[in-house]
């Protein structure tokens, strides 16, 4: 039964290759997400801040000035890489593209990361877009790069329980300031979340407003915890955000 399913698997594989999830050309057969001059254009982020994941100047993982001077709703953060190169190339494709492929495509570059949360969480929740941007789009992206991701972990997806109420103007047009007004009283959770431990996804961060309003609606529902994944920021590519919302509650 293993030989023939593995048989099925090299069939399939030849007759329809994976393909960089990039610049779309064939990937050799021990590649995953990127091809390899694609991978090339990824730079490691290296030292950040342990809070933010803001890269560090001074070599190693210290607090920026930000995060010394305040106390920031997410505990820790680690990111991969810098946002740029072919990374953001396939990330801008999978978004705006309606490539939603691409989130199959780049599962393998973050499954290891997000396997080692997902062993900590209780349920997978893709940070969801307001229907008419989903009517329009015809997906939300964050869920399409959570549910092959959580099927490999066998953590359990819940869907339609953390809502957007507000149909907000897009992030993108925004500075930091309205970012964070734009966002208030955006997501509702509709049911309780008993001392549940979140492992919340989204696709693309900037300053972190989305997530942090999201995980307030979370932590206002009952939820014990919330980590904090997504694939890219428009300072870094985020490959992992792990946070604990609550850095005085017990864990």
């Amino acid at each position: 039964m293993l030989f023939l399913s593995k048989l099925q698997s090299r069939v399939l594989s030849t007759l329809y290759p994976e393909l960089c999830a990039a610049c779309e050309s064939h990937l050799g057969p021990d590649v995953d997400g990127l091809c390899e001059v694609c991978q090339l254009s990824c730079e490691p982020i290296g030292a950040a801040c342990p809070t933010c994941a803001k890269p560090s100047s001074a070599g190693r993982a210290i607090s920026c000035a930000t995060c010394t001077r305040q106390s920031p709703e997410i505990a820790s953060c680690s990111a991969a890489y810098h946002y740029g190169g072919q990374l953001a190339v396939a990330l801008k494709q999978l978004k705006y593209a309606k490539r939603s492929n691409i989130a199959r495509t780049l599962r393998p570059l973050l499954q290891e990361q997000f396997s080692s949360r997902a062993n900590h969480c209780d349920l997978g929740i893709a940070v969801p877009l307001h229907w008419r941007r989903l009517r329009k789009r015809g997906f939300n992206q964050a869920q399409r790069l959570l549910l092959p991701l959580a099927s490999e972990s066998k953590l359990k997806v819940v869907r339609n329980i953390l809502v957007r109420t507000r149909d907000t103007q897009a992030q993108a047009r925004l500075n930091a300031r309205d970012r964070a007004t734009n966002l208030q009283s955006a997501f509702q959770v509709r049911g309780q979340l008993h001392r549940q431990r979140i492992l919340l996804l989204d696709d693309i961060v900037t300053t972190g407003s989305t997530l942090r309003a999201a995980a307030r609606a979370l932590r206002d529902a009952g939820a014990r915890r919330s980590s904090l994944l997504c694939r890219g920021t428009r300072r870094v590519a985020r490959l992992v955000i792990r946070s604990r919302l609550w850095p005085n509650r017990e864990p």
